[in-house]
């Protein structure tokens, strides 16, 4: 055999070779997502009838004349002390007996018009009252609501700070901690779809970092809401136009998918945990030349999917089993 004959021959086996390697490690990478969508639909199996059940019989929120009436009727102890304060929000220390928590005060009257219409006037308090019966590691406890003239008192446990105010410290995450992150914002949204739950205000500053236990949670609920059918119900879209982290279908104005729309905020949380920026409502393909030239291929290729239209954006847990978790595959066996 001439040695040209030789090398070409060599070179074909080589490719074959290869070609044999790679399907099966493409059989095994699809049986590690199989074996990861598994895990969640396992851990989370859906309970969206008799959850909804459970808040459509939630009292609802107490209102108090004063504010001394939180300590003279439930015990509450609101320290002077304010934590954090934002344009219509204040967070202040509490306590009830010897039990240390936080009180975010929001006046409605400085808030966003859909903070009371969900609030007050909606039926957020029967998906709030659930959550303060129905526990969750990614999710942030939640003690008492109340409200009090044009302000709403949301008790909940001790976290020191949000993603957002997180970020500004720290710096964007390096992709392996923004994929911790995400991870643990997907899986305590997991939890909420999968018992009729749609959140409707995802972004980083929703999310509070827990240094305790090293993780995230999903915190801010005054959008919550309950979409009590199989098929998530169609509603009207509650922010301005100019807020980033919207969906653009929101932003177009007329009813949206409020799980649809959760899923987009769940995207945003995670590219701006990358770039500390939200992504356009189009043209991501510029933003991310411009802002993400760092990130992998399999981030982008599941930012594509997120930000895609309503009907094909994946389900929490088909997003939590996209390939840029891979490296979660063998924990979760």
């Amino acid at each position: 055999m001439k040695e040209a004959e030789f090398q070409d021959l060599k070179k074909q086996k080589e490719t074959e070779l290869r070609m044999q390697y790679s399907k099966q490690h493409e059989s095994k990478h699809k049986k590690d997502l199989k074996q990861m969508k598994g895990y969640y639909k396992k851990k989370y199996p859906e309970r969206m009838e008799e959850s909804t059940k459970d808040m459509s019989k939630m009292e609802k929120i107490p209102v108090l004349q004063t504010e001394e009436a939180l300590y003279t009727r439930y015990h509450y102890n609101i320290t002077a002390l304010k934590m954090e304060k934002g344009a219509y929000s204040v967070f202040c220390k509490a306590k009830r007996g010897s039990d240390s928590m936080v009180v975010k005060i929001t006046d409605l009257k400085k808030a966003p018009k859909s903070y009371k219409k969900c609030l007050v006037e909606g039926d957020s308090y029967k998906a709030i009252k659930w959550l303060m019966k129905n526990r969750n590691a990614f999710v942030i406890s939640c003690t008492d609501v109340f409200l009090i003239g044009d302000k709403f008192y949301f008790f909940q446990e001790v976290l020191a700070e949000n993603l957002e105010s997180h970020l500004k410290h720290a710096g964007v995450a390096e992709e392996d901690k923004a994929r911790q992150i995400i991870r643990d914002v997907g899986e305590g949204l997991v939890f909420l779809h999968t018992n009729g739950i749609a959140h409707r205000d995802l972004c980083a500053r929703n999310v509070m970092v827990d240094k305790t236990a090293k993780t995230v949670k999903i915190g801010g609920f005054s959008c919550v809401t309950g979409w009590w059918t199989k098929e998530p119900k169609k509603l009207p879209g509650i922010h301005d136009k100019d807020v980033k982290y919207i969906s653009p279908e929101e932003r177009d104005g007329g009813d949206i998918c409020p799980v649809k729309a959760d899923i987009w905020g769940l995207g945003a949380t995670a590219v701006y945990a990358m770039c500390k920026d939200y992504p356009p409502a189009v043209e991501f393909e510029v933003f991310q030349s411009n802002k993400l030239g760092h990130a992998s291929e399999d981030f982008v290729d599941l930012m594509k999917k997120t930000f895609g239209k309503p009907k094909n954006r994946p389900t929490a847990i088909d997003f939590l089993s996209h390939h840029w978790f891979k490296v979660y595959a063998n924990v979760l066996k």
